[in-house]
């Protein structure tokens, strides 16, 4: 599926989550119509997108695009055990 250099998409992916989520929790994170949180971060030909629902459980799917094709994709979910950090 991946058709670039591993590397490059280490990078990208760093700087992808220091741009959405990373970069000020929920408060940046566009609601979709059925509550789901979106974030989108673009640099050249490529494009993340991470869609979660849920706070205290929760479960997402982050896709990177190259060139509007699918080149990565995770899927996560679990909950918050402590609010303490």
């Amino acid at each position: 599926m991946i058709s670039m250099d591993i590397s490059k998409l280490k990078q990208f992916l760093v700087n992808a989550k220091k741009n959405t989520y990373a970069s000020g929790g929920e408060s940046k994170a566009k609601t979709l119509f059925d509550g789901t949180k979106e974030y989108i971060f673009e640099s050249g030909n490529l494009k993340y997108v991470d869609r979660y629902k849920g706070h205290e459980k929760f479960n997402g799917e982050e896709n990177v695009f190259e060139n509007n094709k699918i080149i990565w994709r995770m899927k996560y979910d679990g909950k918050i055990l402590s609010n303490k950090i």
